[in-house]
């Protein structure tokens, strides 16, 4: 599941606890689908300036929020990421 949000707001009460929700549910659907044979679920909360023409799903997967990990690493742990 891929959310983008003006990079502003990306630290707002309100996004965080959306995208908090949003973690948990990829992760039930998760489990479900390794029950069924089936793919897992990801979340990724992308700031709305780095979607640009030539970049692909792939470029975006530094983006993506788990339960474990802190709610939002800074951008240079995202860079480390990818």
């Amino acid at each position: 599941m891929a959310e983008t949000k003006k990079r502003d707001d990306l630290k707002t009460e309100e996004v965080e606890a959306k995208a908090k929700v949003a973690v948990r549910w990829c992760e039930h659907a998760s489990d479900y689908a390794a029950a069924v044979g089936g793919k897992p679920w990801k979340y990724l909360l992308i700031p709305h300036d780095e979607i640009i023409e030539p970049k692909k799903l792939q470029d975006f997967l530094r983006f993506e929020l788990r339960e474990e990990a802190p709610f939002f690493p800074d951008q240079s742990d995202r860079n480390q990421q990818s």
